[in-house]
């Protein structure tokens, strides 16, 4: 067991990280298509619920025609950078997926309209839930152009849904993923050239690379490596998302 402070430093605190942003916009283009194929919008804000400060982060996904088709919100406690929950919504399925930081676990709720299903997993010191991963591998950058790698355990609440469906051991939707430096590059951004460096992450495990899809689990950031350590791209199966907006 790890104490909660040692779980905090390490996967879901963000402090240094988190700052008020009116607009990030990523086009999607399809590698293979050679088409863009939608859009990402983030926006990240100071504000209070229930007497007490967060930044929240809203993540709107779009279609080639710029609607709006899913909604993804994560709140994080203001003093401490600490995610505190995430809410997840797809307006074409009426899917809906929330997620509840407690002190020793996180609780996952899914549900389509009448269906509702419910199940926790405990936390880690090394687990980062995939809607933290970007922030995560930003928090890291320091070691990662250090050492050059870095491990760390990774969750999948959408590999978990499934698993739990079919009556499978939750463990399954935590994997130990492995960070790489692939390279370190000047490239275009829109605060004009900049020094970036890209990472490549995938599973060490051999069976969890067996059994999952390669566009589940394999992914490649890119990210600024000066303030404010934006991320650049971001590729996972054939789609690259690539920063073309940035608004502070």
């Amino acid at each position: 067991m790890f104490s909660f402070s040692g779980i905090q430093i390490f996967a879901l605190s963000f402090k240094d990280q988190l700052h008020p942003v009116k607009r990030l916009k990523y086009k999607h283009w399809h590698l293979q298509k050679k088409k863009i194929t939608g859009y990402t919008i983030i926006e990240i804000k100071t504000t209070s619920k229930a007497g007490k400060k967060y930044y929240l982060e809203i993540n709107q996904n779009l279609d080639k025609n710029q609607k709006i088709f899913s909604e993804k919100k994560t709140w994080f406690h203001y003093q401490t950078g600490e995610m505190a929950s995430y809410t997840e919504v797809d307006f074409r399925t009426g899917i809906s997926i929330t997620d509840r930081v407690k002190k020793d676990k996180i609780v996952t709720q899914v549900g389509k309209k009448d269906d509702q299903l419910e199940f926790s997993i405990q936390r880690e010191r090394k687990l980062v839930p995939f809607e933290t991963l970007a922030l995560f591998l930003q928090k890291q950058l320091p070691e990662l152009q250090k050492k050059r790698e870095l491990t760390f355990t990774l969750y999948l609440p959408v590999i978990a849904i499934e698993l739990k469906k079919k009556n499978f051991p939750l463990s399954f939707s935590k994997f130990e993923m492995a960070a790489h430096v692939i390279e370190e590059s000047q490239k275009e951004t829109p605060l004009g050239l900049k020094t970036s460096i890209q990472v490549m992450l995938k599973p060490t495990s051999f069976l969890i690379n067996t059994m999952l899809p390669k566009e589940k689990t394999a992914f490649h950031f890119t990210f600024m490596t000066e303030p404010p350590y934006l991320l650049l791209a971001f590729e996972e199966n054939q789609t690259r998302s690539i920063l073309v907006t940035y608004d502070p």
